[in-house]
Order: C-alpha cells, then structure tokens, then sequence
C-alpha cells in the first residue's frame, strides 16, 4: 500500500529548506571574531552561530526523502540504476561545473583569487567527493570548504540503497537506530582518542558523526509508511516537538547558544537538533489542527519560504564563493568596528550574499539544471511515489522552472 505521504508533494518541505539555507548563509556571513559589547550585535552573532543546524535540518529531509525514494523502489526494475541516474543528474553537472570554473577555467585565464589556490591545491578531494575527511586534516581551503556536506550526501547516495534493498523496512529501522547510536559514540571516541583540533573536526565533518541526522530522516521515512504507524505519529508530533524545543532550549541557555564549537553541543546537541527537527518534520507531515502544527505549516508554507527551499542546493553551492568574494570588499579588522556599524555591516553582508545566491541559483537554473533534468527521463523514479526529491508531480516527471525543491 502506498502511504499519503508518498502520494502527494508537500510543499511545506521546500519551507523547510527555505529555512536551512537561510540558516546556513546566515552563519556563514554573519560571524564575526573577537569580543561584540552591544546586545544587538550579541544576538546576531549568536544567532549566526547556532545557523550550523541549518545543514543538520537538510539531513534530516535527505534522509526522509531518499529512504522513502528507496522503500518505494525496492522491487522495481533497474531500481539501484534508476536512483542513482537520476541523483546524478541533480547533483553532478552544478557541482563538477562549478569546479571546472574554479579549478580549470580560472587558472587558465589567470585569474583564480588567492583565496581559492588552496582549494585548487587539494582539488583530487574535491572530485571524488570526501572533502569531508581530508578538510580534518587541513587539506581544504575557504571557498570551496563547505562542500563537506555536499560529500557526506553523496557517501550516503551510494551506500544507503545497499541497506534499503537489502533489508526488510524493519531491518532498514533498526540500521537507523544502530546509526543514530554510533554517531553518538564515534563523537564521544573522537573526543577522547584524538588531539582536540583533530577530534573537534572530524566530529563535525566525518560522516560517521553526522549520519544520525540522516537516520533520523530515515527512520521517519520507515515509520510513515507503515499502515499503524503513519495515523499516530504526526499526532505525536505536537507533544514531541513541545518536549524537544523545551530540551533544546535548555541546552542552548547552558551551552551559551549552542554555537557548534562547544564541547556539549559536539557530543550531544547534533543529535538533539536532528530529533527536533524530526518533530517538526512530522508536523508538516501530519493533520493535527494543534496550535504549534499550524503555526509549522503556515511559517513553512510561506511562498517566499517555500521559492526560497526550491533553489537552496544551488544557493549552498555558490554562496561561500561569493561571501569570499565580497570579503576582499570588507575592512580587514571587523573587531574593531562597534554597536550599530557592525550589526548594520553584519546584516547587510548576510543579505548581499544571500541576494546574490538566489540570482545565482536561478541563473544556474535556468541555464545548466533544467536542461539536464530533462534527461531522467531515461531513469524512471518510483511508479507509486509522488513525492520526490525533486519536487511535485509525479515521479517521472521533469518538475517544472520555479517548483522543485533541492536537496543538499
């Protein structure tokens, strides 16, 4: 039997996007070093240094959507081909483009910034996508660094359709489970086993570490289609999102803002976020007429949210590289500069790179992304499933300019 969630788009979901992207830009432009003394100014940085969830919450939605691609392939003719085609035709061409550019076309015309010849230096894990392990031992640079996540995505295209057609969805439940276990203990050896440069990062950026995130998606994805299960967990979600933002806020107060360098938020509080926004993943999934349901439906069923969602894998590919771009524009000692000034500053760069971004990725669009998603035609998705990792409409259609959502 195919479940409701399988049978229709959700478009609250590119609202969900919409926010992580948001999150992810406004951490990235909006840091600032050293001591800030006005409180506005305090907020935004603080603010800007819990934006780290942003990619935790595209976790979350990867490991929903793709588990749930999976489940309702398994069985089907070319399934693993099928899935991979077409993954390949959404992620590949922007991102191997956009290393082309930086490490092939730049050098060639002799014009590829300081900023991004150490990227070029250690491109080899770039291509082959596990930037994620080397970036611990320093072998990244700045422009292109946040492609980590980019890679720890593609590790699990490729090795999760291995656990989904070979597991029954009970087995498929348990791995998750088993996974969300062992990111909590391989942070906890890291920590303990590693010099604390080398453990802080490879907590962040292996992929052992951040796959519970994943599971969690996973695990929704196993649970909503199953007949029993899909009519009482969205009904839970009201109760568990209550418990959970009551526990993440107490976290975050004695954390001091659960910035992502703090030795509590690295062992615990990934997980923590993750299973919060698996609450709020459910609301969105769910019926119920509760207060914090419809609040999650209306804020992420915003049609600015929800365009903004729709564009987000590109808006990450492009936003470091025009944040290091624009920072050759910006004064050099930003600790020096105080109250309005610098919240005003910090504010608008966020907005620059987040305005230039969207141009960017529909541009991007436009010109590459459209063209080459016209090709899935020759990789059917699920015959049964209409909600894709690419959008509405049935699975096997190309989604139109404008309406697919992105997945990181």
């Amino acid at each position: 039997m195919t479940s409701p969630v399988a049978e229709r788009h959700i478009a609250t979901l590119d609202g969900l996007r919409g926010i992580a992207i948001i999150l992810v830009i406004w951490h990235n432009a909006g840091l600032v070093g050293g001591m800030v003394d006005a409180l506005p100014v305090k907020l935004f940085v603080a603010a800007a240094n819990a934006g780290w969830a942003g990619v935790q919450l595209f976790f979350v939605l990867s490991g929903f959507l793709i588990t749930g691609i999976l489940i309702d392939s398994k069985g089907q003719p070319k399934a693993w081909r099928n899935f991979l085609g077409r993954r390949s035709l959404r992620i590949f061409p922007l991102y191997y483009v956009t290393l082309l550019l930086c490490f092939v076309v730049l050098p060639l015309l002799r014009s590829l910034p300081a900023w991004l010849a150490q990227d070029r230096h250690y491109q080899v894990w770039y291509w082959t996508y596990l930037v994620n392990w080397s970036i611990a031992f320093g072998q990244s640079g700045t422009g292109l660094s946040h492609f980590w996540s980019l890679a720890v995505e593609e590790q699990f295209y490729l090795l999760w359709p291995i656990i989904v057609f070979g597991c029954t969805r009970k087995g498929v439940a348990w791995t998750c489970t088993g996974l969300i276990a062992t990111a909590l203990v391989a942070r906890v050896v890291f920590r303990l086993a590693l010099p604390e440069e080398l453990g802080s990062a490879a907590i962040y950026y292996w992929t052992i570490s951040r796959w519970d995130a994943l599971a969690v998606g996973g695990l929704l994805a196993v649970g909503m289609r199953d007949t029993t299960l899909r009519a009482t967990l969205p009904l839970r979600a009201e109760r568990w999102g209550y418990a959970m933002g009551i526990i993440l806020l107490g976290f975050t107060i004695a954390t001091h803002g659960i910035g992502n360098e703090a030795l509590w938020v690295e062992l615990l509080g990934q997980t923590l976020v993750a299973a919060f926004f698996g609450c709020v993943l459910l609301m969105l999934l769910g019926t119920s007429s509760g207060t914090v349901p419809r609040a999650a439906r209306w804020i992420c069923g915003a049609g600015a949210l929800r365009t903004i969602g729709k564009y987000s894998y590109a808006m990450y590919v492009f936003h470091m590289l025009l944040l290091q771009g624009g920072r050759q524009l910006l004064p050099s000692d930003l600790d020096a500069i105080g109250g309005v000034r610098l919240l005003a500053l910090l504010s608008s760069t966020v907005a620059t790179v987040f305005g230039a971004s969207f141009a960017a990725a529909l541009l991007s669009w436009h010109i590459l992304e459209a063209p080459m998603l016209r090709l899935k035609r020759y990789f059917p998705g699920p015959s049964t499933m209409a909600l894709t990792a690419e959008g509405g409409g049935s699975a096997d259609s190309m989604p139109r300019p404008g309406t697919r959502p992105a997945l990181l």
